[in-house]
């Protein structure tokens, strides 16, 4: 399991972090914009990464599936599993 500091947004981290080989990524952000901003270009290098993340509301939620991720946890469900 590798994991990565560095921004997201941006293809040459995203590919040192050997996300063109990857099946999955996980974007555990604590700023709404930057989770989706993260995606989006995660998903515009790599359309077939499957995305992974939390949402922080039902709006917030929504913008992260129009911009690619499939498999959002709610904020308050995340809280409720620990």
């Amino acid at each position: 399991l590798s994991v990565l500091f560095g921004d997201a947004c941006r293809p040459e981290v995203l590919r040192t972090g050997g996300l063109d080989k990857a099946k999955a990524v996980v974007v555990t952000l604590d700023d709404p914009d930057a989770v989706v901003r993260s995606v989006s270009a995660i998903k515009r290098e790599f359309p077939d990464v499957m995305v992974f993340c939390r949402a922080f509301d039902a709006t917030h939620q929504k913008l992260v599936q129009m911009n690619g991720g499939i498999a959002i946890v709610p904020e308050f469900l995340e809280a409720s599993l620990l």
